[in-house]
């Protein structure tokens, strides 16, 4: 009889421990995703950014697009990239829509006039991944945004992760 109270006494311990630390671990992103929520925010402040961030279903080859204030990230990102991955995709697009705001005000910026043409020229002549993937992640545009991207999102998780 004793050792069976104490079996269950054990169990329901270790339930509670259990609870404890899945309790524990949800908290934990739940405030890890709110701040991030919060450096998102400012940084689109930073950068002087008005957009909002969606997402949506957008095919097979667009990891996100940035259109009119708004970027949409390709809701199928929760499938199947990590984390990192779809932050680094959403930094790129935040890029993007910088990119847009320097040429619509380059005085906003600290940005070459001769980059800024560079952009000009190739959103004249964009080529879509579906196109010539090779010849898009070469263009300009792409090419900056991924390096912003992949710079910020380095220093993100070295730092917040």
């Amino acid at each position: 009889y004793h050792i069976t109270l104490l079996l269950i006494q054990w169990t329901v311990f270790l339930q509670v421990l259990i609870f404890l630390w899945v309790l524990y671990t949800v908290l934990f992103q739940l405030v890890h995703s709110l701040w991030f929520l919060v450096c998102l925010k400012s940084l689109l402040q930073k950068l002087q950014i008005d957009a909002s961030i969606q997402f949506e279903p957008l095919g097979d080859f667009a990891a996100g697009l940035y259109d009119d204030n708004t970027i949409i990230l390709n809701a199928r990102l929760l499938e199947f990239q990590t984390p990192m991955e779809i932050i680094q995709t959403l930094f790129h697009e935040i890029y993007h829509a910088v990119q847009q705001e320097a040429l619509r005000s380059p005085q906003k910026y600290d940005i070459s006039q001769f980059e800024l043409e560079l952009w000009r020229e190739n959103l004249a002549n964009y080529i879509t991944p579906e196109l010539d993937y090779q010849e898009y992640i070469k263009q300009p545009v792409e090419y900056a945004a991924e390096k912003f991207a992949h710079d910020l999102t380095d220093k993100y998780f070295a730092n917040y992760v």
